[in-house]
């Protein structure tokens, strides 16, 4: 089978872009990686919670969310490790989030009926947490009856 001239071209772009990939692959490989910047841990007020008076900052929405999921019952390492995509697509829209000051509010009211009912009006991400809560103690919950039922023991 003889191959054209353009057939070629598109080979030697090919293959040049290959090269270009291999060669740096093994720089990336032979040269060590360059350490983290070390950067000094954040007062408490930097927790996205605790503001100072007459601060301009907003709260950070991912402290929000690590707030929420506990709240929610959901265990936020297990959600990491069981879908880290939809994890930092929850982180995200928190960050995004315009409502930042009202989720602190309802949070420190640590969502009782009124802040809950609230919260699920304005926070994008309300729906996803509120099943993922819902899914996560599910799965508690049939652990438990799973060992009531073998054990006749709670």
């Amino acid at each position: 089978m003889r191959t054209s001239p353009s057939d070629e071209r598109v080979l030697s772009a090919f293959a040049a872009v290959l090269a270009w990939f291999h060669k740096r692959a093994d720089a990336a490989h032979s040269e060590p990686a360059p350490a983290p910047p070390v950067e000094p841990a954040p007062p408490a007020s930097a927790t996205g919670l605790v503001e100072p008076a007459g601060s301009a900052r907003q709260p950070c929405g991912v402290a929000l969310l690590f707030r929420c999921m506990p709240m929610l019952q959901i265990d936020p390492d297990e959600l990491a490790r069981d879908d880290p995509l939809l994890f930092r697509e929850l982180q995200g829209l928190c960050s995004l989030c315009a409502c930042k000051a009202a989720c602190t509010d309802d949070l420190v009211r640590k969502f009782d009926e009124a802040s809950l009912g609230r919260w699920r009006d304005y926070c994008p991400n309300a729906a996803t947490l509120t099943m993922l809560g819902a899914l996560q103690n599910c799965a508690v919950a049939a652990q438990h009856m799973k060992k009531l039922q073998t054990t006749g023991v709670l």
